[in-house]
């Protein structure tokens, strides 16, 4: 079997990649949780697209369910968040495609890539970017193991997950307005 750390060099997007994408989503778009994010699918089963390009080209609506709330939350992209889902689509594209053909229902899924199935490297299918890719535990690769100026800057291993960063967002959000609703709002949380 091929080491995981090659799948990148071939393209196919890895778990540390995942995670990357989703600290990047979070911080435009905190509404999302972690959980929503690592689970969104572009299209529901009957064809209808969770991702909506605007008549201009400049603007997109993605909408992610947010199963503990019980609802959808949709939010217009941020030109970042807009150009980091526009290159998944694109680098997921061969896979998707593999699925698609394969009758995999998982080609509905926005991040796609190589994943473990009971313990073997290999597997094309739904990329989750679990925290563990995030924050890591000291015997695995994560960003946090490779960018060491984390732990120099105060962010240990371990100390940094989607959850600490969504908060502290819902922080700075009450610091600069003052107001508990608008950190509620900016959460996306129902009041």
């Amino acid at each position: 079997p091929i080491p995981a750390r090659f799948y990148r060099f071939a393209g196919l997007l890895s778990n540390i990649d995942i995670a990357a994408v989703c600290c990047l989503l979070t911080i435009e778009h905190p509404e999302f949780t972690s959980e929503s994010l690592r689970d969104a699918k572009l299209l529901d089963v009957h064809g209808k697209p969770y991702l909506l390009l605007t008549d201009s080209n400049e603007h997109s609506i993605l909408s992610i369910d947010k199963p503990r709330a019980g609802q959808r939350k949709s939010v217009v992209l941020t030109s970042l968040s807009q150009k980091l889902i526009r290159d998944i689509l694109r680098w997921t594209a061969p896979v998707r495609e593999v699925l698609r053909r394969a009758g995999d229902k998982t080609w509905r899924y926005l991040f796609l890539g190589v994943r473990r199935l009971k313990g073997a490297n290999g597997f094309l299918g739904v990329v989750g970017g679990a925290t563990l890719y995030l924050t890591g535990v000291k015997s695995s690769i994560s960003l946090s193991t490779l960018y060491p100026a984390w732990s120099q800057n105060g962010l240990p291993i371990g100390s940094f997950d989607y959850r600490r960063l969504r908060n502290t967002l819902g922080v700075l959000r009450w610091f600069e307005t003052g107001s508990i609703v608008e950190m509620s709002r900016r959460l996306g949380n129902t009041h």
